[in-house]
């Protein structure tokens, strides 16, 4: 995707075009891996890239679904996810 950047960049394609391209890249992907998956509904997206909105919106075209809002800074979640886990671990309450 570096070379398509820099060529986009070389020809003097206009940012915003080249930044709706890596975002529809990174949402094909990503959507490809969901696809290896089974996914549940409802969706929630986590991590830095949630709060790219060019993207979110793009994965959830790809994934034909709409994803559900968190209440809290979703770029933390993950990390709090592995607290908990680590913390239930700890106390032996994981098989």
């Amino acid at each position: 995707m570096e070379l398509e950047v820099l060529e986009a960049i070389y020809r003097r394609k206009a940012p915003r075009h080249i930044a709706c391209g890596v975002a529809d890249a990174v949402a094909r992907r990503v959507a490809s891996l969901a696809r290896a998956v089974t996914v549940e509904t409802p969706i929630c997206i986590s991590g830095g890239v949630s709060k790219n909105r060019g993207v979110v919106r793009r994965l959830e075209k790809q994934m034909h679904t709409k994803f559900r809002r968190l209440n809290h800074d979703p770029q933390i979640m993950g990390a709090l996810g592995a607290a908990l886990f680590a913390a239930r671990a700890e106390k032996g309450e994981l098989a």
